[in-house]
């Protein structure tokens, strides 16, 4: 007769196989454990097995045929469980050195998942007698009628999720990506997608495409005009000399014929925060030429008393100007009164062009009580109306989202999450600290398994850091270990377990705490394990190099295990990745002997002749320090004689400003760049060098390619 399952409870498990599958005396936890055993003693898969350590804690173990039976399987018991009764159980175990699972993988090559039983719970039996019940049925019903797997058709969430996380990054090449796939598939309306397509655009500081397309520029700017198309279109008129030094050697007429297609973004009140001063500063140099007779109250008090505005005052004083046409456009409360016809309906539409969002939910509230056809009629054919309708609409069959709360209780509710996603880019720019509160947000946590926080997570996490906002290191592994858990996954997932990490361990951590966070971030690179995610783990890496260890065996096995990977596709990998990985190498496990070299002989040979850039001098700014330094000392040995500036400033600095008149090349890290930092250096060079990413090889790769479009 087999000694299965009974070998699994040789020490050191502290169950006794023959104690629990007794037909007499037994207690009714045994009598529960002696059910749940009966598939493994009948050679069914998949099965559990239970575990009590020798220090209390309990333990199960679920096997079944293959890898895709325990991915499903996992999906069951999260629905279940959630994470209210088990430690972070998503990770398919393949190998151990404990002897007892190491008993597991002979039998299950496939590996098993690993259920330990929360410590609040390990001591009361009842609680554990009822999870191996739990456990039982789950295993019955699972026979009776396997889960399939979903389609991997990506919802519009999940992708947004993915672009948002790039914009994050600083990758707006890849951005636009996402926004293809979306226009592929035509998840959004035309003017999200110009708004998202502007968004990447200017994350890539690729601000001549935004103004050299007109028809887009005018399509983006008609009807009811975004945060984010109005800030990104006046950051790109800054950039390419929109500003009032550069203006005023011209006459108010040169300028005028220079920019009247966009007049209408000048011609009401932007949607900007009052803090973004040079925003406004654009915006009212175009509002002021073109005449709009409602600047001086648009325009916030405290912006009024600025240098810059007496000074475009003084420019303008004896021009003659154009007066904006709201003055002779019929007043809103008329236009509403109007008996309902198409006509009236087409005055309505028209006139939200220039209207603030309040009036435009007066304007769709009153359409909406036309009778049917009305409004259908008169925008049949009209592309232009149709396109401001779809915008009023918006705005009009919208919750309303004006803090945290609202965004929480909207997950809660079931709302559809890309709708939230949209409201949320547009107003998180002029939230602050008093937007949030902690109860909702941790409500959304108890009540679910944090799956519905995961698609908001690339806007939640760089809020709370700008807004210096502090949530528990208990709710941040839990929200990591949901984000680990989904089956959904992309690269961009590893860019944002590194957000979490960092967060995590700027808490005080214990070394089980760390192991566990580490233990999700590679089970996320197991899922997306490819040449094309080896940047975003890359990038990881050096947050993981830069941040306080308390485990530096598993940090180390952690690496080790990528590093195996590298060298397998060595031969594939470009040399900021190679350079990166030597350098890691060394700070992570003490060498990097290990690899192969960067460079053959030959290839040395020729790389050291390629360009010469002995006395230029290269800045460096970036708020992520470690990946700075070490993209500094590569490049520093890369090219003899060039001088490395590295710059972390929050604000503008003296140093700051004085690398960006001086440098030869000035390498702006804008996923990891400080609001006060951009405008004033990006005011002072066009000739910017983006990564595409926050670590040492986006910069290294950014600078690369630089040189190489300078021959």
């Amino acid at each position: 007769m087999s000694d299965w399952p009974a070998v699994f409870f040789d020490t050191p498990n502290q169950l006794e196989f023959s104690r629990i599958t007794k037909t007499s005396d037994a207690s009714e936890l045994e009598e529960e454990l002696a059910h749940l055993l009966e598939p493994a003693r009948s050679g069914i898969s998949p099965l559990v097995l239970p575990r009590l350590h020798k220090d209390g804690t309990f333990a199960f173990y679920l096997m079944a045929n293959d890898q895709q039976q325990l991915g499903e399987l996992r999906d069951i018991l999260t629905s279940y469980f959630g994470n209210t009764y088990f430690h972070f159980f998503h990770q398919i175990h393949t190998s151990s050195g404990d002897p007892l699972e190491k008993k597991l993988l002979t039998r299950f090559s496939s590996g098993f998942l690993r259920l330990e039983v929360r410590s609040t719970f390990c001591k009361d039996n009842a609680k554990i007698k009822d999870l191996a019940g739990t456990l039982s049925k789950i295993l019955f019903r699972y026979q009776e009628k396997p889960l399939f797997q979903v389609g991997a058709s990506r919802a519009v969430g999940r992708i947004l999720r993915d672009f948002f996380t790039a914009i994050h990054r600083g990758d707006g090449g890849i951005a636009l990506e996402y926004v293809s796939e979306l226009s592929e598939r035509q998840l959004l309306n035309p003017l999200n997608l110009l708004s998202l397509e502007f968004q990447a655009l200017a994350t890539a500081g690729r601000w001549s495409e935004i103004l050299d397309n007109e028809k887009k520029l005018l399509d983006a700017i008609t009807g009811v005009t975004s945060h984010n198309v109005t800030v990104v279109i006046l950051q790109a008129l800054r950039s390419e000399g929109f500003q009032l030094d550069l203006i005023c050697g011209r006459t108010p007429d040169e300028v005028l014929a220079n920019y009247a297609p966009i007049q209408a973004l000048f011609l009401k009140p932007p949607v900007i925060p009052i803090s973004d001063e040079e925003a406004w500063q654009t915006w009212s140099i175009g509002a002021m030429l073109f005449g709009y007779d409602q600047l001086q109250t648009a325009v916030p008090n405290q912006l009024k008393k600025m240098a810059w505005w007496q000074q475009l005052s003084t420019w303008l004083q004896e021009e003659a100007q154009n007066v904006a046409p709201s003055s002779m456009v019929l007043p809103l409360e008329t236009l509403l009164s109007d008996h309902p016809s198409e006509h009236a309906a087409a005055r309505l539409i028209t006139h939200s062009v220039n209207a603030i969002e309040s009036e435009n939910l007066k304007i769709y509230q009153r359409l909406k009580s036309y009778p049917d056809n009305i409004v259908a009629n008169a925008i049949s054919g009209k592309k232009l109306l149709s396109i401001l309708w779809d915008a009023l609409s918006e705005i009009g069959d919208e919750s309303t989202i004006n803090n945290w709360r609202d965004v929480f209780d909207l997950l809660n509710q079931g709302s559809e999450i890309s709708k939230i996603q949209q409201k949320l880019n547009e107003c998180l720019a002029d939230w602050g600290e008093d937007r949030w509160e902690s109860a909702p947000f941790k409500l959304v946590l108890a009540t679910g398994d944090g799956s519905i926080l995961r698609n908001i997570l690339p806007q939640l996490l760089p809020w709370l850091v700008k807004n210096s906002i502090k949530i528990s290191k208990e709710n941040l592994v839990e929200i990591l270990e949901s984000l680990a858990s989904d089956e959904m996954v992309s690269a961009e997932d590893l860019t944002l377990s590194g957000d979490l990490f960092g967060l995590i361990t700027e808490l005080p951590l214990k070394a089980t705490d760390y192991r566990e966070v580490l233990d999700c971030i590679d089970l996320i690179w197991n899922k997306v394990k490819s040449k094309t995610s080896i940047n975003y783990y890359l990038d990881v890496f050096d947050l993981i190099a830069d941040a306080p260890c308390v485990d530096l065996e598993r940090r180390g096995g952690l690496w080790v295990d990528f590093q195996k990977f590298l060298i397998k596709h060595w031969t594939k990998l470009d040399e900021p990745q190679k350079h990166s990985a030597f350098l890691l190498a060394e700070e992570l496990i003490g060498t990097n002997t290990h690899f192969p070299l960067v460079h053959d002989t030959q290839e040395k040979s020729e790389a050291a002749n390629i360009i010469s850039l002995r006395g230029k001098t290269l800045a460096i700014y970036s708020l992520t320090e470690g990946a700075a330094k070490r993209a500094g000392s590569i490049l520093s040995e890369k090219y003899p004689g060039l001088t490395i500036n590295l710059n972390h400033d929050k604000t503008a600095t003296k140093g700051l400003l004085s690398l960006a008149d001086k440098a030869d090349f000035f390498v702006f890290t804008s996923g990891s760049a400080a609001h006060q930092a951009f405008y004033p250096v990006t005011d002072r060079r066009k000739d910017l060098i983006y990564p595409a990413g926050k670590g040492s090889t986006s910069i290294l790769r950014a600078f690369d390619e630089r040189l190489a479009l300078m021959g």
